[in-house]
């Protein structure tokens, strides 16, 4: 049953308006003072009891938003009262006496039908907020009324009244603050400071036990009401992860792109060196053997000069073909993988002197072309570096298979170092090398210790297609 609750000073039109409305509601009186403990549907009252209760009725009608509270004013003829606009900004209603019952009945019939109305819509309202996947929110003077199941499970304990601001972590508090700041003078109607248009969302962190992240937006409740918002927050956890990653990967390529400049420079040097070294001492004396040659043609054994010329133009032709096969090794091509890294290591131990030696496997196959190179330039790198490092050393390269990998370890019984003290150095460094084979899905497995040596494998992914190829040309026994 409805409560109807009668604050009206005159005792005679209480109890005249009393018997018409106990047939049909609850009724409760009072002399014209509300008390805190008055509990009812809609208020009905006079001029004196309006007078008395002003503060009060505001503060009730702001308790029960947004579930509309109703109060009329029934108002007699003989009072003065100018402006009927300015006493709709207290009451719902205002009805003039003497009062007819009919009237009373539909005006208290079409508030009561809106105050059905608004906790209708709050019903759905708080069923639609709990279905969301999103943090629902009503934050009024900063503090929360309501949060929606969803809020709650992220900050288990959460209690009406808190501030808003004890859900996100210090540092962000002062952006969402500021953001709602700014949302309060739009609604104020306040023209905004700045060139810039204002923010539609804010992306903030909360204070939860674990890191998570959400775009916070919010919107006022009621039409220019700057106290009270609707506040929705999405998770956006995943998407934050995933672009910090990816700010990640940005300098590591940043990074790795300086390296690379580094190491082409660094070939450019050792092949101008090369060239500066061999080919082109090589050419030099063939010149001057040309000109004496032309000089002296007379006073000189033609056939002996043309013999050291050829011998001088064959070693030339040799460093350059030594140079191109280093550079683009055609085994690569022609033989794959396991004789490229085995002539890799002749190669070091007669023209380096390094004392090394290739063990594992002389029949793996199918491997791409790409793969294949920069496995060739990451082994030769690191053979460099045995050289430059632990030029005395004894080193071993060695190549296997393990299911769906290939393996590629290169080792040495040099001083060995620090893995964790090390920032790449030159060349490939650790860094570059694990960059190089990660579009493989390769990984850099680094194993040293000052004076016991040092292992580095190299482990890079057989591709779907050709593990398919491989089990058909090496089927099990």
């Amino acid at each position: 049953m409805t409560r109807v609750l009668l604050c009206m000073r005159s005792g005679r039109d209480r109890e005249h308006l009393a018997g018409w409305l106990r047939e049909q509601h609850e009724v409760e009186t009072t002399s014209g003072t509300l008390r805190p403990d008055n509990d009812f549907d809609i208020c009905i009252l006079d001029a004196a009891g309006l007078h008395a209760n002003r503060e009060v009725i505001a503060e009730r009608r702001e308790a029960e938003r947004p579930v509309f509270l109703p109060f009329l004013l029934v108002a007699r003829r003989r009072q003065v009262i100018r402006n009927r606009e300015a006493l709709l900004s207290d009451v719902d209603d205002v009805i003039w006496a003497p009062v007819a019952r009919t009237e009373l009945d539909a005006r208290i019939g079409a508030l009561l039908r809106i105050r059905t109305l608004a906790r209708l819509v709050q019903q759905r309202y708080i069923s639609l907020a709990n279905q969301s996947a999103a943090m629902v929110l009503v934050v009024r003077s900063e503090r929360i009324q309501y949060a929606n199941e969803a809020a709650r499970a992220a900050f288990p304990g959460l209690s009406d009244g808190v501030p808003v601001t004890d859900l996100i972590v210090p540092r962000y508090r002062h952006l969402f603050e500021e953001y709602m700041r700014g949302l309060s003078a739009r609604v104020r109607g306040e023209p905004r400071s700045g060139p810039l248009p204002a923010p539609t969302h804010v992306e903030v962190q909360l204070n939860t036990d674990g890191e998570r992240w959400v775009h916070a937006s919010a919107a006022p409740t009621f039409e220019d009401d700057d106290r009270e918002f609707l506040v929705m927050m999405l998770d956006v956890t995943e998407s934050k992860l995933r672009e910090r990653e990816l700010l990640e990967s940005r300098r590591r390529i940043q990074s790795l792109a300086g390296q690379l400049v580094s190491v082409e420079q660094r070939e450019r040097a050792l092949l101008a060196g090369d060239i500066h070294d061999g080919v082109n001492q090589s050419l030099a004396s063939l010149r001057m053997r040309l000109d004496l040659l032309n000089k002296a043609r007379d006073e000189l054994n033609l056939d002996e000069e043309l013999s050291d010329m050829r011998r001088i133009l064959d070693e030339a032709i040799t460093q350059v073909r030594s140079l191109i096969v280093e550079l683009d090794p055609p085994t690569i091509r022609e033989s794959g993988l396991a004789a490229t890294l085995s002539w890799l290591v002749e190669h070091f131990r007669s023209d380096h002197a390094l004392d090394v030696s290739y063990e594992g496997s002389y029949e793996i196959g199918n491997i791409p072309e790409d793969l294949q190179h920069v496995v060739y330039r990451a082994t030769r790198e690191l053979l460099f570096n045995v050289l430059k490092h632990a030029p005395g050393a004894h080193a071993c390269v060695t190549l296997e298979e393990a299911e769906s990998q290939i393996i590629i370890t290169v080792s040495d019984d040099g001083p060995g170092f620090n893995p964790g003290a090390t920032t790449g150095g030159s060349g490939f460094g650790l860094f570059s090398l694990r960059e190089r084979l990660r579009p493989f899905d390769g990984t850099v497995d680094i194993r040293s210790a000052p004076g016991e040596g040092t292992v580095i494998r190299q482990r890079v992914a057989r591709p779907r297609k050709e593990i398919e190829d491989h089990e058909e040309t090496h089927p099990a026994r």
